[in-house]
């Protein structure tokens, strides 16, 4: 069988030669991918029920959660990692993996991947020579020339400091954590690293049940990684943990891996030695941690990067575990895509022809800015400005289903005073509209009931705010949560504190609600449900891959009217 040879561009470099699995699509490997079984789960992908183990993967880019990285590396755990990536659309999740765990990685073939493989076709990618070898009987596409979307790799310059620290003089872990944002930077086109404000670190928790049946030792070799990224000290940068995958306060009613929970009380520990305030929510903005404008952050949890770009004009790039638990122990992180000003500008630009008169209609416009837009930064027009509850919704939905770093709201956002401004003197790719039939068609979408009776309503995805919790509790006032119906909402420690004190988390126990604290279901694979209804996007988008439930995707007052009957319909739900 004949061989062909394709040059291609190195982003991370490597050997690596297997079996393809090949799509046009983007992969959220959080919410999307099983790591202990190495199987994409996200329903309705091209790879749904495939396994990635042990194949060249050749895909567009990554989409979603920030997750990649965690999951990828649990995944290499259990044995069940990909070899290599050749992706269409550089993006930084996906070349954080790839450095941290050393697989391959390449774009820019001269010729149309999706053309010149197939699933089952043997691939041979040689990022160090630039060369992809395809072994097929088909005869070879026509050559092309790349269109990249990927900057030029660079060699970063570091200052005395940073190189004596790579060299060793502030100990052995913190020269590997340097080594990873070196190598991370060079990737993506970073000229330099610079200083770190403010962090939020992921995977600073035990995986709980996402390593399934494993052998206890595969899963006390992640905990001890973990534990490895909480320093001694982390001097004068502010971090604050992202949300947790067990809540330490309800054992009993969450039912985690009890062998795990020892060590999650450690960790609190470790954290508080190294000065690193383990909130372990994904809202930290909600919880005392606010970058202020021009701050330098590197944050993880997708929609929280997408908030303080947007809304407080502060600047992080879409970090994983690995970056930004690197940039906690060095203080550094390499300067690219928006952390510099030419980078914070928009793409395309949506006119929004409807009022919004939920959060959940929120979320609805930011899935469909992120399902057309993928890596792209959007501005919308024609929208008023939000309340905070309304923009986290339309945050976490622009990172579900794609993977743009900011979004810009023309007039309201700090950054966008006008149309112009925001896109810096350049044409958009294009202008489209978002009306009434696009916000059907999202609901429509992400609603897979199939059955009318429901057994699971759940908000705080993000974890709630304060706010939130009152007009539940308001909207449940008078109201009982159906026998068979779990009414379940989760929100960080400290929003809890405050809940309780004023008595609105009792109101919402008296009718029948039940409160989690640190985590939320899909991280906790809390599945016991089989029907959902939630106002919120994200939650809908993940939960028939991670909870293995159908969903009913409805404003607030419509979910608890779902909670007290245990019934929808779609014509009552959509009217």
């Amino acid at each position: 069988m004949p061989t062909h040879t394709y040059s291609c561009r190195q982003i991370v470099g490597g050997v690596a030669e297997g079996p393809a699995l090949v799509a046009d699509t983007r992969i959220s490997f959080w919410g999307g991918f099983d790591p202990a079984s190495g199987e994409i789960v996200e329903v309705g992908n091209p790879f749904e029920g495939v396994n990635i183990a042990g194949k060249v993967l050749v895909f567009r880019s990554t989409k979603g959660s920030s997750g990649t990285s965690l999951m990828l590396r649990l995944a290499k755990m259990a044995g069940h990692a990909p070899l290599a990536f050749i992706n269409t659309e550089l993006d930084e999740l996906s070349t954080l993996a790839c450095v941290a765990l050393g697989l391959p990685l390449v774009t820019d073939l001269d010729v149309d991947p999706f053309a010149a493989m197939q699933t089952g076709d043997v691939v041979r990618v040689d990022a160090d020579r630039g060369v992809v070898e395809v072994t097929s009987d088909r005869p070879a596409p026509t050559r092309q020339e790349a269109v990249s979307n990927a900057p030029a790799r660079t060699t970063i310059d570091l200052t005395p400091e940073q190189q004596a620290m790579l060299d060793g003089a502030c100990g052995d872990s913190r020269a590997e954590h340097l080594r990873l944002l070196v190598e991370w930077g060079e990737a993506v086109g970073a000229e330099r690293l610079i200083e770190v404000d403010n962090v939020l670190p992921g995977g600073l928790f035990v995986p709980n049940r996402t390593l399934g049946e494993l052998p206890f030792e595969l899963i006390e070799g992640y905990i001890n990684y973990t534990k490895g990224c909480l320093i001694d000290d982390v001097g004068g940068v502010t971090a604050t943990a992202h949300a947790s995958f067990m809540d330490l306060e309800r054992l009993e009613q969450f039912q985690p891996d009890l062998r795990q929970v020892p060590a999650q009380r450690e960790l609190l520990d470790l954290g508080r030695k190294a000065g690193v305030s383990m909130t372990w929510t994904c809202a930290p903005y909600l919880v005392g941690n606010v970058p202020l404008s021009g701050q330098v952050c590197a944050w993880t949890e997708s929609h929280a990067v997408v908030f303080v770009n947007s809304f407080l004009a502060a600047r992080t790039t879409r970090n994983g575990n690995e970056s930004a638990a690197a940039a906690m122990a060095t203080g550094f992180v390499p300067e690219f895509g928006v952390l510099r000003r030419e980078g914070r500008g928009a793409d395309f630009v949506i006119e929004v022809d409807v009022e919004l008169t939920s959060d959940a209609d929120w979320g609805c416009l930011g899935y469909f800015a992120g399902k057309v837009g993928g890596l792209r930064i959007p501005a919308f027009t024609g929208l008023p400005s939000p309340r905070i509850e309304s923009a986290r919704q339309l945050c976490a939905a622009l990172a579900t289903s794609g993977g743009a770093p900011m979004l810009h709201i023309v007039g309201i956002t700090p950054e966008a005073p006008t149309l112009d401004a925001v896109l810096q003197g350049r044409e958009p790719d294009e202008t489209l509209t978002f009306g009434a039939d696009e916000l059907a068609a999202v609901y429509d979408s992400l609603t897979t009931a199939t059955d009318d009776t429901v057994d699971l309503v759940y908000f705080g995805c993000p974890h709630a705010t304060l706010q939130e919790v009152v007009e539940l509790a308001k909207e449940l006032r008078g109201k009982k949560v159906r026998e068979g119906v779990t009414l379940l909402v989760s929100m960080s420690y400290a929003i809890e504190a405050q809940a309780r004190r004023l008595g609105y988390a009792e109101e919402i126990e008296e009718a029948g609600g039940r409160v989690m604290t640190d985590s939320c279901p899909s991280n906790a694979l809390w599945r016991e449900s089989t029907r959902m209804a939630t106002p919120a996007v994200k939650t809908g988008s993940y939960a028939p891959n991670l909870l293995q439930c159908e969903v009913i995707l409805a404003p607030m007052p419509e979910c608890v009217r779902i909670a007290e009957t245990g019934q929808w319909t779609r014509q009552a739900t959509f009217a």
